[in-house]
């Protein structure tokens, strides 16, 4: 088993866990905050983050930027401004989360720090508990080439393991911003609720990027939250 995949698989459900006790009136009890760090009314604007090549999609995956209430990222070709009711989660509690200290984000983190795995933004409706986040991987071995593909039947195989059932792999590639993605959806039943799930995955230069859209029956749907997203 990949230690780095289920790192980055027990984040997300994590994450799934405290947006579905936070959402939709749920009178489940909140996760431990040592694990699941509230969620900031708006987010904090974040340096951007050196990198070789700022081109879309190239080179080492760059954080966007929040400005305000809105997110830019150049690498994915994508802006996301925070819908009425939503919030992001904030530099701090990023850092909390994936367990690194946030000043940090103001250099390259590839270069300087031994991370494997970035949570480059988090935001929620607290009201639906519908919620999205992207992330950045580092893979162990980028020059075996591993495709989208056998990264989400990988990420499918622990995901089982976890409870989460992935129901149905997508086999061509989807346009989202400056990249192509590949995707799975899965489910899981969280407490009284079922949670659902929409993963993208982008492979290139040895980083796996991963988009994340977690919903539930009587939330947003997966189409209305990407529809969230404009192209840069």
């Amino acid at each position: 088993m990949s230690q780095k995949r289920f790192a980055v698989l027990l984040i997300i459900l994590v994450c799934a866990l405290f947006l579905t006790a936070c959402g939709g009136g749920s009178t489940a009890p909140a996760a431990p905050p040592t694990a699941t760090p509230a969620l900031a009314p708006a987010p904090v604007t974040t340096p951007a983050v050196e990198k070789a090549d700022t081109s879309p999609g190239e080179g080492r995956p760059a954080r966007g930027i929040w400005e305000g209430d809105t997110y830019t990222s150049a690498y994915l070709g994508l802006q996301f401004a925070l819908p009425r009711g939503w919030s992001a989660a904030t530099d701090a509690e990023i850092a909390n989360i994936v367990g690194i200290a946030s000043d940090i984000f103001e250099s390259d983190i590839w270069e300087n720090v031994d991370v494997t795995m970035m949570i480059d933004m988090l935001a929620m409706n607290p009201q639906t508990g519908a919620n999205i986040n992207i992330l950045f991987e580092r893979l162990g071995f980028p020059n075996r080439g591993m495709t989208a593909p056998e990264y989400i039947a990988a990420q499918a195989e622990l995901m089982g393991q976890m409870g989460m059932n992935v129901t149905h792999i997508f086999p061509d590639p989807t346009q989202i911003g400056a990249l192509e993605w590949f995707s799975y959806s899965y489910e899981s039943g969280v407490w009284d609720r079922t949670t659902f799930g929409r993963g993208f995955v982008h492979i290139g230069d040895g980083f796996a990027t991963v988009i994340t859209i977690t919903y539930f029956e009587d939330s947003e749907s997966v189409e209305e939250i990407l529809a969230m997203f404009q192209v840069l």
